[in-house]
């Protein structure tokens, strides 16, 4: 997967700004991690504003019980930036 997934980056590092590929190599880097740990599947997400990261994470789904727990749809980065703000 994560050979597979740098494979597609490198095709499209031509044509994606250099930001741009930050943020989704952090978030590959997530989904990797989150497997590697057995912690979930391959899925992370980034938040990002402004050309920074505000918030990021990976998917929970199996380690939380929660079928909400996606990070692929953004929504534990979301609830992580939201949790950090209170």
């Amino acid at each position: 997967l994560f050979r597979l997934t740098q494979e597609i980056l490198q095709r499209k590092s031509r044509t994606v700004a250099m930001y741009e590929k930050r943020f989704m190599e952090e978030a590959i880097r997530l989904a990797v991690e989150n497997v590697k740990n057995g912690t979930g599947g391959p899925f992370g997400a980034v938040v990002v504003k402004d050309g920074k990261v505000i918030a990021a994470s990976a998917n929970t789904v199996t380690p939380d019980n929660d079928p909400t727990a996606h990070a692929e749809g953004g929504v534990q980065a979301i609830e992580e930036f939201s949790i950090d703000r209170l």
